[in-house]
């Protein structure tokens, strides 16, 4: 397993998760954690 399939797993995950968040702090937490790892990979 790479490091890049680890990290688009990860985003994977965590696009499927914020489509049925837990309350509206979980869905800006998924949405600021993936727009962080995004960041990152650029």
């Amino acid at each position: 397993m790479t490091k890049e399939n680890t990290i688009a797993e990860l985003l994977e995950r965590l696009n499927l998760e914020i489509q049925n968040p837990i309350d509206s702090v979980h869905k800006i937490v998924l949405k600021i954690t993936i727009d962080n790892i995004n960041k990152l990979l650029k």
